[in-house]
């Protein structure tokens, strides 16, 4: 006997519709599972089994073929798990349900051998993913049901064992969901971690502070360079705590990822710092499971690389397309997925790469050839992806500093509010034609900006970074155009900290 059941998998943070179809038919006693199944899937064959039996099913003494279709989609993972073991009771005549009740039913669950239902990974991208093709009921174990909290209009069954199945699926009511807006906040663990640094517990680098705020209110890309012990680190983890919320649309997109991720339920914006010895996979994603790296679980936060002139050149350059376009693609003999990597990066970096450049009472010895090539390792074009450089340099102790960390954030909300009535994104993403619809320029400012680039100091790339930057100066002012001084300040921030000249005066944007 034939019977079919709709679950999904999981191809990086992207959910796709698999049909389980099982026949339990004549022939010697075996158990097979075919199309595209990996070796965990494989393995499921054993917690199935004995999932049934201690249930208090019986398996059946018949020839079990499994086919998981489409066959020629990669399947991974224990999540199918409970979709084959219904299917064996329905395709044996131990479970009895008219078809139609499993047409827009997605089952998923792992099985612990007791008969215990364990939590997936991916269950929320694999349910919406369901949800787009028109199913309205999920079947998961308990531990998934308040993720799928997030789906509008999905019936969410959640069961704790096997056994619970036939009455779920007979119609006990289920939790029908109304939307993101209604259950999340209540559900959202706390922050992990420590608290976020305080803008007012760093002293002095008051520009790198306002640089900050650009960062949160605009999106805006930033490379800190300059010695150690002088804040950078400090100051990139003082980003954290001036991020605006996650509004709807985000939270649910970060929740996806972090689902598939296997990071439980996470709702708050991500501050993602890999270390420098990390590969390409690690921080592009990939692999033979696919999974998600480091710029796709920053996606919709920061991306923070401390030491970015460590980290390998290749893995840098591969974050080129990310910083453009906001998302990566991996590419397999089967097809494509794409991952949403729409960071913003934070970078610090020495002036040298012994790191004595710059410091108070250090001496640097380093050869010009090394620094040319430590400074190489970030190249032209990435630097140009970056839209704010700034130099921080070492300042006395006990230096005053106005700036504080609520009158930033209300400030940034202001700012990102002004962008919301624009109808645009934020305006570290606008290009080409929408950038010159939302960031309109006095005349005078557009004349600067004009001879900014006459001069030769940009490419055409930085010239709309510099308008970028600019419209996000003009918002933190509360101005609907872009000022003269807007430019001027903006210009000093689009300009690259030149390794050799710095310690001089060269490029940045320095304390006053």
């Amino acid at each position: 006997m034939l019977a079919v059941v709709h679950s999904a998998t999981l191809l990086a943070v992207q959910g796709r519709r698999v049909d389980v179809q099982v026949d339990v038919g004549r022939g010697l006693p075996g158990f097979a599972v075919v199309g595209g199944a990996s070796g965990t899937v494989r393995e499921g064959r054993d917690r199935v089994r004995s999932a049934i039996r201690n249930a208090g099913y019986t398996f059946p003494s018949s020839r079990v073929t499994v086919n998981l279709a489409p066959a020629g989609l990669p399947k991974a993972g224990t999540h199918l798990d409970l979709a084959i073991a219904l299917g064996i009771l329905l395709g044996s005549g131990q479970l009895r349900l008219p078809a139609a009740s499993l047409q827009t039913t997605l089952v998923l669950g792992e099985l612990a051998l007791d008969g215990r239902l364990l939590p997936v990974h991916g269950a929320l991208p694999m349910a919406w993913a369901a949800v787009q093709e028109g199913f309205r009921r999920a079947v998961v174990p308990l531990g998934n049901e308040t993720e799928l909290s997030l789906l509008p209009g999905l019936e969410v069954v959640a069961l704790d064992r096997l056994r619970g199945l036939p009455q779920a699926l007979a119609g006990a009511p289920g939790r029908p969901r109304s939307g993101a807006g209604e259950a999340a906040p209540a559900s959202a663990p706390p922050a992990a971690g420590r608290p976020p640094v305080l803008l007012e517990q760093i002293e002095g680098q008051s520009a790198a502070k306002r640089a900050l705020e650009l960062v949160a209110a605009g999106g805006h890309h930033l490379l800190l360079t300059g010695p150690p012990g002088v804040g950078k680190t400090l100051l990139g983890q003082a980003l954290a705590g001036i991020l605006p919320p996650l509004d709807e649309e985000e939270r649910f997109e970060r929740a996806a990822v972090a689902s598939a991720a296997g990071l439980g339920l996470a709702l708050d914006r991500p501050f993602r710092a890999p270390h420098h010895s990390a590969t390409m996979a690690a921080i592009l994603g990939g692999g033979a499971s696919l999974r998600p790296g480091e710029a796709t679980l920053a996606h919709t936060g920061i991306l923070f690389l401390d030491e970015v002139g460590e980290f390998a050149p290749p893995v840098l350059e591969a974050l080129r397309e990310p910083l453009e376009s906001g998302e990566i693609r991996l590419s397999r003999a089967w097809g494509s997925v794409r991952l949403p990597a729409r960071f913003t990066l934070v970078a610090t970096r020495n002036l040298c790469p012994c790191g004595r450049r710059g410091a108070p009472g250090q001496v640097c010895h380093c050869r010009p050839a090394q620094v040319e090539r430590y400074e190489a390792r970030l190249s032209a074009p990435l630097l140009d992806r970056i839209d704010l450089h700034v130099e921080v340099e070492a300042e006395p102790g006990g230096r005053s500093d106005p700036i504080r960390t609520a009158q930033v954030v209300e400030r940034i909300r202001r700012a990102r509010r002004m962008q919301r009535a624009r109808g645009g994104p934020l305006n570290g993403r606008l290009e080409g034609p929408l950038l010159r619809e939302r960031a309109p320029l006095k005349p005078a400012a557009a004349r600067m900006l004009a001879r900014v680039q006459a001069a030769g100091l940009l490419s055409l790339r930085s010239r709309d970074r510099l308008h970028r930057v600019a419209r996000t100066l003009a918002d933190l002012e509360g101005r609907e155009q872009i000022e003269p001084e807007d430019v001027a300040l903006a210009a000093q921030l689009a300009r690259p900290v030149r390794l050799g000249g710095a310690g001089a005066g060269e490029g940045g944007l320095r304390p006053a």
